[in-house]
């Protein structure tokens, strides 16, 4: 009985990992031919003429003419190259060209973080955003455009009067400036 079994399970076996009825597997293509190089391999050039050394000019330069207002006269320059006379270096190390401005960004900042019971994350930038913009509209009565981010960055901004300021607090660094008024006319963009 048991040689009757084993022969049987023997059968089975054969019939069911046998043979499959889809034949036998395709064989692999012929390896593509390797291609010979095109170029020549690399030889360094070398330099047989002299070094370069820079002639002593024969005419004076001149300092490039001062930017125009846009009126017809020429824009007075602030301190340390910057866009107005009223502008200066902050505490922080930032341009800033209106102190009240500042000091209402400083406010703002501060009320935020001691909201919330103390709890209020600094990490929040949408939230220092919108307050700061808030508060500097309703404050000046014009529209203000805020960028906050986390680390330095650089920014060339159109803007109304001396109303432009950037300052760090903890780890937000917050851009304020007026938003510019344009006016399109007949196809040309003025700024107003």
């Amino acid at each position: 009985m048991l040689l009757l079994s084993a022969l049987i399970l023997a059968f089975l076996s054969i019939e069911i990992y046998g043979q499959n009825s889809y034949g036998p597997a395709p064989s692999a293509p012929p390896a593509y031919p390797n291609p010979q190089p095109t170029q020549p391999p690399y030889t360094p050039v070398i330099n047989t003429q002299p070094q370069y050394t820079p002639v002593q000019s024969l005419y004076v330069t001149t300092p490039p003419a001062a930017p125009e207002t846009g009126y017809g006269g020429e824009a007075e320059i602030g301190p340390a190259g910057y866009p107005l006379p009223t502008c200066y270096t902050n505490a922080d190390g930032f341009m800033c060209c209106n102190k009240e401005l500042e000091n209402l960004m400083d406010n703002t900042y501060r009320n935020l973080s001691r909201s919330r019971d103390g709890k209020w994350k600094p990490c929040n930038f949408h939230q220092v955003a919108v307050a700061t913009q808030r508060n500097a509209q309703k404050h000046f009565g014009i529209n203000f455009e805020i960028v906050v981010g986390a680390g330095d960055y650089a920014s060339k901004n159109y803007f109304i009067k001396d109303m432009i300021c950037k300052i760090k607090r903890e780890s937000s660094i917050i851009l304020a400036f007026a938003t510019p008024n344009f006016l399109i006319f007949n196809n040309y963009l003025f700024l107003s």
